[in-house]
C-alpha cells in the first residue's frame, strides 16, 4: 500500500507543478499583453512549448522538435480564466507523453522553475 501512496503523491505533485508553470506563464502574458510565446527548453525534452492567449482563453501546445511535420503532440486549453486547463488528448496519450515528469526530482523541478522564471523575464524585456 505504501507504494501506491508514493505513486499518487509524486504524480499529483508533478502535474500540479506543471500546471502551476502554465498559470505563471499565462499571468505574465496577460499582465504584459503578450499574445503568444514559445519555449524550447521546457518541461519535456524534445518538445517545443507554444503558449497562446486568445480572447479570455489560454492554450499550451507541445510540438515535437524531431518530427519533420512538426505536429502537435499535446494541447492544454481553457476557454476562460475561471476554467481549468484541460488536456486535449486521451488518458493513455497523456501519460505516454507526460508520465516521465512523475520521476523528476525536486532539484530538477527547481531547475525547470528557475529556467521558466528566467525565460519569462526575458520575454517581458524583449516585448518592450
Amino acid at each position: 500500500m505504501i507504494g501506491y501512496k508514493k505513486i499518487v503523491t509524486k504524480t499529483t505533485t508533478a502535474f500540479e507543478r506543471m500546471y502551476l508553470t502554465f498559470y505563471k506563464v499565462e499571468k505574465v502574458m496577460r499582465d504584459n499583453k503578450i499574445k503568444n510565446a514559445y519555449n524550447s527548453e521546457g518541461l519535456v525534452e524534445g518538445l517545443l512549448i507554444f503558449f497562446e492567449l486568445k480572447d479570455d482563453g489560454f492554450a499550451v501546445d507541445f510540438v515535437s522538435l524531431y518530427d519533420e511535420e512538426c505536429k502537435i503532440i499535446a494541447s492544454f486549453a481553457r476557454n476562460s480564466i475561471n476554467e481549468p486547463s484541460i488536456p486535449k488528448m486521451g488518458v493513455l496519450d497523456f501519460y505516454g507523453h507526460f508520465g516521465s515528469i512523475v520521476a523528476y526530482t525536486d532539484r530538477l523541478w527547481e531547475e525547470i522553475e528557475t529556467s521558466f522564471a528566467d525565460w519569462l523575464e526575458e520575454l517581458v524585456e524583449n516585448k518592450n
